[in-house]
């Protein structure tokens, strides 16, 4: 005796957002809810942000659902089996980085100022600077640790 199985594919209704989750409403009646901390481009994203999603179909037909600010896909059975975000944290640094507003570069000029205990020319902290630092691969935390060697090598000079 043969069996048939019918595998259908999760169609999403309509996608929202609690305080600190991701709810995802299936056709079927279904609702999915998720920690936005699985997928960090969603909690680090504006709430004008997280309300532009659409719907996609990969090459199988299977939702995908699609931020394109955020350049953020979740295929619904990933959600549906619990699958959280595979992104590594350098390439979340970048993205991050990207994001950086004038005010923001401010604050972060003021921190390396504070940790290098000397003045900072604010010029080279502008669109080119950044641009510069994606171009080379480089995260704010590279910045802040070469800074550190540089002011432990300058008090090793000066206490010889």
């Amino acid at each position: 005796m043969s069996i048939a199985t019918i595998e259908t594919q999760p169609r999403v209704a309509h996608v929202g957002f609690g305080r600190d989750k991701l709810l995802v409403e299936i056709a079927d009646g279904r609702t999915v809810s998720v920690p936005l901390e699985w997928y960090p481009r969603l909690l680090h994203a504006t709430a004008a942000e997280r309300t532009d999603w659409r719907v996609m179909e990969d090459s199988d037909g299977r939702d995908i659902i699609f931020w394109e600010q955020l350049d953020e896909m979740i295929p619904a059975v990933a959600l549906l089996s619990g699958v959280k975000s595979r992104e590594s944290q350098r390439s979340l640094d970048r993205w991050l980085a990207d994001r950086l507003d004038e005010a923001q570069m401010d604050e972060i000029n003021a921190l390396i100022a504070e940790r290098i205990r000397g003045p900072l020319k604010v010029d080279i902290l502008g669109a080119e600077f950044r641009r510069k630092m994606k171009e080379a691969g480089i995260t704010l935390e590279d910045l802040l640790d070469g800074l550190d060697e540089i002011r432990e090598e300058r008090w090793r000079e000066r206490n010889r």
